[in-house]
């Protein structure tokens, strides 16, 4: 896969890649996404060539990411879904090179994104898969705000989830009352 050199400086006005999805250190074999978020909308000058995953020693892993028709763009072009090639985290899939796991437990990895003049980087290290289903018993509410208060609610899962989706489908329904 190529990779595009980047400048010291970040080029003026420029969008640039500003976060990197989940966000937790240590990630699952089987993770499946990650979200990459724009300073602003970026899908009109992204090329996925500006995305790079390495291995601990900085090599290169070729064909981590499904490569679709049309990227995942969030509606406003500000975020950008990279899934993993499916063969290559699912189990049992097959046997051939293409089918080999992208990630080996207890090792580490970084995801390189370039945009703008300006590289962003996360280093993550991989865990075993989570194989177990979600259960909302094992979440814990560590903090509820009174009544009428701008206070966040502070829910703890087991597991690292899904951010996008954790923000889609997790909402206050009722609000107390007095």
């Amino acid at each position: 896969m190529p990779w595009i050199e980047v400048a010291e400086k970040p080029e003026r006005n420029a969008v640039v890649a500003s976060r990197i999805l989940p966000t937790a250190r240590d990630l699952p074999a089987n993770v499946l996404r990650f979200y990459v978020e724009f300073s602003g909308p970026a899908e009109a000058d992204f090329d996925r060539d500006q995305i790079r995953l390495t291995d601990g020693a900085g090599r290169a892993i070729d064909d981590a990411f499904l490569l679709l028709g049309q990227e995942l763009w969030s509606p406003d072009a500000r975020r950008l879904t990279l899934l993993m090639e499916p063969g290559r985290i699912k189990r049992g899939m097959g046997a051939g090179p293409s089918h080999l796991p992208v990630f080996l437990t207890g090792q580490e990895y970084q995801l390189d994104v370039s945009t703008g003049g300006r590289p962003l980087h996360k280093r993550f290290t991989i865990e075993a898969p989570r194989l177990k289903p979600l259960n909302e018993a094992d979440w814990e509410l560590t903090y509820v705000p009174r009544a009428r208060s701008s206070d966040c609610l502070l829910l703890r899962f087991d597991r690292v989830m899904d951010n996008a989706l954790v923000a889609d489908e997790i909402a206050v329904l009722a609000l107390a009352r007095d």
